[in-house]
Order: structure tokens, then C-alpha cells, then sequence
């Protein structure tokens, strides 16, 4: 019973992870594009 949980809390953690990663990679995207823009 424990090792299941604890393997929830794994997937979890690595979930959150991901989902931490994909933001700061669409932040870093949108960030050039935006001053891009304002440079027009």
C-alpha cells in the first residue's frame, strides 16, 4: 500500500514538474514576440 502512494506522489511530482517546465517555455516564447511587436 505505501510503495503504491508513494509511487502516486512520484507521478505527481513529475507532473507538476513538466507542467512548471511547459510554462516558463511558453513565457521565454511569448516574451521575444511581444518586443518584437512593440518594435514595429
Amino acid at each position: 500500500m505505501e510503495e503504491k502512494l508513494r509511487e502516486i506522489q512520484v507521478e505527481a511530482t513529475a507532473r507538476d514538474h513538466l507542467a512548471n517546465e511547459r510554462t516558463f517555455l511558453a513565457y521565454v516564447r511569448t516574451s521575444p514576440a511581444l518586443v518584437g511587436f512593440g518594435m514595429r
